[in-house]
């Protein structure tokens, strides 16, 4: 089997069955005995035929053809000419794509901005600044901007495969969830008297207190660990437990650009080896109160709060890490 537009100059054959370590140059998968694939003698590569034409995909109507020779065409939908990457093409209608791009998905939800995003092929004029990587997004190519009209939020098709920042999940038929309101099932501090509040962490009531300038308190703050030297803060009156005012407004529950999935904040660390944690931004130690990630699947992601308050002032939109 031949063909001169997808496999220049190589010849197609049916996969020998004797291989039993066959992986497909595409998708990058095994090749089985029952599935039905090709062999290249040329340059000795498996292909299923399934990813050699790409039919009913989401991406575009046509069927999409694996083009084999290096191309200067840029992606239609991220806008990139990478030669050494994958490529596939519509001839009926001029169209090319990454094989990577094709299967990106068409509603996302990232950490970093409180909307979702859907995929367009064209991103609306205007001061489009990818959310990721900071820098111009071509109005000309593809890219996901938020379902809301009146907010600007774009970020580059590609930024969403490089820098990891999506959880891997296609919202195209998922419902939006149902609003939590904060002030109730996830408030942090709950007001008793107009003079004391009562902080989920803590199982005494709290009095808002004032530092003088010239007072020394010699408390600590059990959430970030540091002492209390000025401004206002919780005290209280029945033990040496003392907040931070910042640190007891922190949220239970929360987005961050940080990491890909919510963060929830946890105030024991005894769990942990001798009762410390290591951040994952910084790998620092701490034994204060930590954000952390609870998705069954994911990486276990600890995030102490001096980290969390540096970066959450900051645009949340820089990889900080592989698992950014």
């Amino acid at each position: 089997m031949y063909f001169p537009s997808d496999h220049a100059r190589h010849i197609f054959e049916e996969s020998p069955r004797d291989s039993r370590d066959a992986i497909c140059k595409l998708c990058k998968s095994t090749v089985s005995f029952e599935s039905f694939a090709y062999y290249c003698r040329e340059c000795r590569s498996h292909f299923h035929k399934d990813c050699l034409t790409i039919i009913n995909a989401k991406i575009h109507e046509h069927t999409l053809t694996f083009i084999r020779r290096e191309n200067p065409f840029p992606c239609d939908v991220c806008g990139r000419d990478d030669k050494g990457m994958d490529m596939y093409g519509c001839l009926q209608c001029d169209f090319f794509v990454h094989r990577q791009c094709i299967f990106l998905p068409k509603v996302i939800k990232l950490t970093r901005h409180s909307q979702r995003l859907s995929h367009v092929f064209r991103i609306s004029d205007g001061d489009n600044i990818c959310g990721v990587c900071r820098s111009q997004v071509d109005v000309r190519y593809g890219g996901y901007s938020c379902i809301e009209k009146t907010c600007n939020y774009v970020v580059h098709s590609s930024c969403i495969i490089r820098f990891d920042v999506w959880d891997g999940k296609d919202l195209e038929e998922e419902p939006e969830p149902e609003e939590i309101d904060s002030q109730v099932d996830l408030a942090a501090l709950v007001e008793i008297d107009g003079k004391s509040v009562r902080h989920f962490s803590h199982e005494h009531d709290l009095l808002r207190l004032d530092m003088g300038e010239k007072e020394e308190s010699g408390q600590v703050c059990q959430a970030c660990v540091l002492p209390i030297e000025f401004g206002s803060f919780l005290g209280c009156k029945q033990c040496d437990f003392a907040l931070h005012d910042v640190c007891a407004s922190l949220p239970r529950k929360m987005e961050h650009g940080i990491h890909i999935h919510p963060l929830t904040i946890h105030v024991d660390a005894m769990n942990n080896e001798n009762g410390f944690f290591t951040c994952s931004v910084c790998n620092q130690h701490s034994c204060g109160f930590m954000y952390k990630c609870c998705q069954e699947d994911c990486v276990k992601v600890a995030l102490n709060l001096q980290d969390l308050q540096q970066n959450v002032t900051k645009d949340a939109g820089f990889p900080w890490s592989s698992n950014a």
